[in-house]
């Protein structure tokens, strides 16, 4: 380590404190920031939004054409996919290392032992989800003109007759009765389309959608941040009782309001009666502590000019605590409010060993803090931290030693997902439960065993301003099969049961990143969780970036109080930028009236009708609620045709249970079917389990390929490959071989969509490829076989010591004789030093003097030292996942498959000849690191002049195609090979001389 670099760590531990720390007394008034409130920028009424969203494409297309001008290219391109880096979050946490003090580390096992349970007590299972739908996905962003992006922070609620979604960068409204598009998808910044500013102009995302029960009212918000004078955040509030009419009428109130003099992140905000509440991260430019804002809730509801107070909480530095991610208490509900007066409240979980390093480690608590607005007269307002109620043991690392966030597997890659532990997630969900209030929130932590999972917590919360709050349970989702559980999220219905959604993924085959979710009565066995129930499987995994979710959302129904809206996201086919996201809904019978509940397995199956008849047995549970006891009668309702069932106990005596037994005819025709398992009872209402089924009457059938096409040159090292689906195809499998045969089979994979990502080719070889199709009645034939030959690599292996502390660095040359105009230029390079964020690399086409940086000290802002990761191994491309400059991380450099957009655009070679002298210059620019450039490769995409067939050569059959072409009389410039602007026979000697020129590129 960099001495410079051992004192920076040391003065940042130094700044989060490392001396004990006695208990914290409540009540302690926080230092408030001296900005005074701010007035309201602008207020006004939105243009519709079907007007906004015609301006909002226009703008995104001018965006292209100029990005695509300054590329040097002629074509319009999708605007550059963008990473949200992870890097947010104070220094003295992302260069952390853990409490290693052996008698603290000791009493730390010591309690973690009295916490951890060895092995989850056996409840019922969650309820099977209701509605089910896709939301928004990276593919809605390209409809609307968004960039690709990651992570797309997941956020939605539900109202009265709607879902929606707000996630980077656009949203959507459901209808809530079946999942379907009531509105949209639309742009993020579509709401201030005309407004004018900031607001109108930058759709930056880090979203924010909340129904204001207490008004009916929407509310949607985003930041604009680091303006000229700081950072905005952007709001619209409906005025009328029906969204959909609103965003037909463009009838939203629209706010501008400056909350923070640098970078206001991570922002999360809540409905409470007296104001909106926000808390956000301040940067500027590096964690320097936490914003808390007040909106003034009844002037924007009304759509008038709107205060805010907003109030700066510095880090607290060493001995303190620290401050970070609070969550704002919001409100769930019916009409029933906290008494008039109760301050909006924060909480934040506090761990021991990342916020207090070196303090007593029964310190892990939750922080509670209270906002006292007075907005009449903002002197008396304060903010004060009223609570730190103690929390069993939890560790917010994924690691066993030092800080670390990203962990979670995923099968089939070396790329692991971010499972930002050191957040408490959103939201801080609370509600009126018999007068009193009630809360509850999840985080992200370690299970001990360096599985990361989520912790949950349930509140008793003092409205009295006195802090008195209590935790009233607290648990871990099990780990005992393994998977990793992360980016959780809660909230609680109207009797107090919980339910949570999360992420689930593996590093077992078919273990993708997956939408699963949990719940519990409140009569359940404290610290348990029921077994877990699927929102949607994942079928592919997230390549390139490890950026995920940053959060998720659990809502509540307002209109029964008990059915959760969950929303998270997941992969659908395998890729960089291929987020999908999931909406589900789920509700523990036991909530609400008197009466029974129905609870089924197996109600989505499938069935081949040329060899089984029968669907698997469907095992019913009908159960009491709130001690009813008549007995349950069952019947079938909207069978298809053909269709019969039964059941083995019927009626039901309660609590009991049975089994539904369904066969189908022979000859049903392949299809979807549903069909419905309702209950009755004598003074309860009636329930009714959904079943669905897919029937399939032969294997599948032929499919065609698409891409790369067949003889096809110049391909990517990690090529798409695509595909027509298939008649009845509900799985494919891709085989990918250097010989027609299969013989020698490189890569193979099975997925549930029409095209592939490969993980990486070699290159100047040719591959072949075919796809069959599968379902539950066999496979279907193997399609045609498909070749193409991938890019040419033009490698120089010169195992050269850079030089240590060296602005001069070091050069080699590499030799092309082979000629081409380039169409496409990537590189690769492979070397092996300590903290690349010393590193310069540059490479210039000697011939032509255009020189491109590849990678310029990654990392390093105007000050600093930048990247500490190690050693590089990674293709550079245009058109890759990863910023070389901005997503360098700690202990690699780069994930090995990652592809990564260097620092200037490859672009600028293009059109020139491949032919000639490439130079690599190499600098180490800061002490104490050496290392060795081992490997550099060129990957071009080059047209071969004369190569009219695209197979890389000349030959005769080039020939032939430029005869035929004079015979024609075409004017095509292909053609034209001597360049004199017609094309004839001259043309023809032209090719010849290019067939036996030594430097051509005749074939073998």
């Amino acid at each position: 380590m960099k001495a410079h670099q051992r004192m920076a760590l040391i003065a940042l531990a130094g700044a989060l404190g490392s001396s004990a720390f006695a208990k914290e007394s409540v009540s302690k008034d926080v230092p408030l920031n001296p900005k005074a409130p701010v007035q309201l920028v602008k207020a006004g009424q939105a243009v519709p939004l079907a007007k906004g969203l015609a301006i909002a494409k226009q703008r995104a297309e001018l965006q292209r054409k100029q990005e695509a001008q300054q590329r040097g290219v002629n074509k319009t391109e999708a605007v550059k996919a963008k990473e949200i880096p992870n890097t947010l979050v104070p220094d003295a946490i992302r260069f952390k290392t853990m409490n290693n003090d052996s008698d603290a580390i000791a009493a730390k096992k010591k309690k973690q032992a009295r916490n951890a349970k060895t092995a989850a007590t056996i409840l019922a299972p969650s309820p099977a989800a209701g509605i089910s739908f896709n939301g928004y996905s990276q593919s809605d962003n390209t409809a609307v003109g968004a960039p690709n992006v990651a992570p797309p922070d997941v956020n939605g609620d539900v109202g009265v007759d709607y879902y929606v979604q707000y996630v980077n960068l656009g949203w959507v409204v459901y209808n809530k009765s079946d999942g379907s598009v009531a509105a949209g998808p639309f742009i993020g910044n579509s709401f201030w389309q005309g407004f004018g500013g900031v607001c109108e102009t930058t759709n930056a995302g880090d979203p924010i959608v909340l129904y204001d029960h207490l008004a009916d009212r929407w509310v949607f918000s985003q930041f604009t941040p680091q303006q000229a004078d700081g950072g905005h955040q952007c709001f619209a509030v409906s005025q009328g009782p029906d969204l959909v009419d609103d965003i037909n009428n463009g009838n939203f109130s629209l706010y501008d309001f400056n909350v923070s003099a640098g970078f206001n992140d991570y922002e999360k905000i809540s409905v409470w009666p007296d104001g909106y509440y926000m808390s956000h991260n301040e940067f500027n430019p590096s964690f320097v502590g936490v914003g808390i804002t007040w909106f003034d809730r009844t002037a924007m509801l009304a759509g008038n000019p709107a205060s805010i107070q907003t109030q700066f909480l510095p880090d607290p530095g060493a001995g303190e605590r620290g401050r970070f991610n609070l969550e704002p208490a919001h409100l769930e509900g019916g009409s029933s409010a906290p008494p008039a007066g109760t301050c909006g409240m924060f909480v934040m979980a506090n761990d021991w060993e990342v916020w207090n390093n070196g303090g007593p480690e029964e310190d892990d608590a939750y922080l509670f803090y209270e906002y006292c607005v007075d907005a009449n007269n903002p002197a008396n307002t304060t903010f004060n931290q009223v609570a730190a109620v103690s929390a069993p043991e939890f560790n917010s690392s994924c690691l066993s030693s030092g800080f670390g966030s990203t962990c979670a597997p995923q099968p089939g890659t070396s790329q692991q997902l971010d499972t930002l532990p050191q957040m408490t997630m959103y939201r801080f969900s609370t509600r009126m439960i018999n007068g009193e209030l009630k809360g509850s929130i999840a985080h992200n932590v370690n299970d001990g065993n360096n599985v990361m999972t989520v912790r949950w917590a349930t509140f008793d919360l003092d409205s009295s301003g006195a802090g008195n709050h209590t935790l009233t349970d607290s648990g871990n989702l099990d780990t005992s099969d393994g998977l990793f559980r992360f980016m959780g999220s809660s909230s609680i219905d109207q009797d107090g049961n919980l339910g949570l959604v999360y992420t689930r993924s593996g590093s077992g085959a078919g273990q993708f990143p997956s939408v699963y979710f949990a719940g519990r009565l409140a009569s359940d066995p404290a610290g348990e969780t029921r077994t877990e129930s699927v929102c949607v499987d994942g079928s592919g995994f997230q390549q390139g970036t490890s950026r995920w979710g940053d959060y998720a959302s659990v809502s509540v129904d307002p209109v029964d109080q008990c059915t959760f809206w969950i929303t998270e996201e997941y992969v659908e086919t395998t890729g960089s930028f291929n987020w999908a996201t999931r909406v589900c809904s789920f509700k523990f019978d036991e909530c609400g009236e008197p009466g029974f509940f129905i609870t089924a397995s197996d109600t989505n199956q499938k069935v081949c009708t040329t060899n089984d008849n029968n669907l698997a047995p469907i095992n019913l549970t009908i159960g009491q609620v709130q001690g009813f006891s008549n007995d349950v009668t069952l019947s079938y309702s909207g069978l298809p045709a053909g269709v019969n069932g039964n059941f083995s106990v019927n009626p039901v005596s309660l609590p009991g249970a049975s089994v539904a037994s369904v066969s189908t005819p022979a000859g049903l025709a392949s299809g979807q079917y549903q069909f419905t398992i309702e209950g009755a009872a004598s003074g309860a209402d009636d329930r009714q389990v959904n079943v669905s089924f897919t029937a399939f009457d032969s294997a599948p059938g032929a499919l065609t390929l698409q891409a790369p096409a067949d003889n096809s040159s110049g391909i990517g090292l990690s090529p798409t490959f695509s595909w027509d689906a298939a008649n009845a195809g509900e799985s494919y499998t891709i085989e990918i071989a250097t010989d027609a045969g299969f013989a020698n089979i490189v890569e193979t994979a099975t997925v549930n969509g029409t095209s592939y990502t490969s993980t990486g080719l070699t290159g100047n070889t040719r591959y072949y490829w075919r796809v069959k199709a599968a379902n539950i009645c066999g496979d279907g034939a193997y399609s045609q076989t498909f070749s193409f030959i991938t890019s040419e690599l033009f490698c120089e292996a010169p195992a050269l010591s850079i030089p240590d502390g060296d602005g001069n660095g070091a050069t080699f040359s590499l030799m092309i004789n082979e000629p081409g105009q380039l169409n496409d230029l990537n590189a690769l390079i492979n070397l092996n030093h300590t903290w690349v964020g010393d590193l310069i690399v540059t490479l210039e086409h000697v011939d032509t003097g255009t020189t491109v940086t590849l990678l310029d000290r990654p990392g390093r802002t105007t000050s600093g030292f930048g990247c500490s990761g190690n050693d590089i191994n990674n293709i550079f491309d245009d058109d890759g996942t990863l910023s070389a400059e901005n997503d360098c991380t700690s202990p690699n450099a780069y994930p090995a498959d990652a592809v990564l957009i260097p620092n200037d655009a490859l672009a600028a070679f293009n059109g020139e000849d491949l032919a000639g002298e490439w130079r690599v210059f190499v600098s180490d620019n800061a002490f104490a690191d050496t290392g060795t450039f081992n490997e550099f490769c060129l990957i071009p995409d080059a047209q071969v002049p004369g190569d009219f067939n695209d197979d890389g050569c000349i030959d005769i059959d080039d020939m032939r195609i430029l005869l035929d072409a004079i015979r024609a009389g075409s004017n095509d410039s292909k053609f034209d090979l001597n360049g004199d602007g017609t094309v004839n026979s001259r043309d023809r000697r032209t090719l010849i001389g290019l067939y036996t020129n030594p430097r051509g590129a005749r074939c073998n």
